[in-house]
């Protein structure tokens, strides 16, 4: 069995981001994912059972990113309003910092992937 990479998961979850966002959900295919992510078609199999379980699992990686992006620096004991006025501000920084994760993550709400 071969052990999983980092390096190339990272590669696998930038080269799905970018051809998606580029020609869409249809025509990134596995093998011009691998290519884009200059890995062998096989290794991506290693790392998801099929190209659905990659396009769902870079979008729930997303997701946590946002997450964890949104309640950073999260203190319960400030006002309402200063908290919320927190995520809102962390959310934008996000979505400044990252809009090809955004652009992604629009593109699967509205694609047959989302349900």
């Amino acid at each position: 069995m071969r052990v999983k990479d980092e390096l190339k998961q990272d590669a696998l979850f930038n080269a799905t981001i970018k051809l998606v966002n580029e020609i869409g959900f249809v025509a990134s295919s596995v093998s011009k994912i691998a290519k884009e992510a200059d890995i062998s078609p096989a290794t991506i199999y290693v790392y998801y059972t099929n190209k659905e379980d990659l396009l769902v699992s870079t979008y729930v990686e997303i997701k946590q990113k946002i997450s964890q992006a949104i309640l950073k620096d999260f203190d319960d004991s400030l006002p309402i309003r200063d908290i919320l006025k927190n995520l809102w501000f962390n959310m934008f920084k996000f979505i400044d910092l990252h809009p090809d994760y955004v652009h992604f993550t629009e593109q699967f709400s509205h694609s047959p992937y989302s349900s």
